[in-house]
């Protein structure tokens, strides 16, 4: 009984996510790309400073 229900739920949200994904404009999509490499990149420099202070 619960089982159409759920399949047809998860087809809603796939349907929800991919409106949100299409309507976003890039403009949008960018400053958040920059944002978690600068945050990756950041994370990258201190784990290889810390490891050349280390040795």
């Amino acid at each position: 009984m619960s089982l159409p229900f759920r399949v047809t739920g998860l087809r809603r949200t796939a349907y929800e996510a991919a409106y949100v994904t299409t309507s976003t404009t890039k403009l949008d999509f960018i400053p958040l790309l920059k944002r978690f490499f600068n945050l990756l990149l950041s994370k990258l420099s201190i784990n290889l400073n810390n490891t050349f202070k280390h040795s």
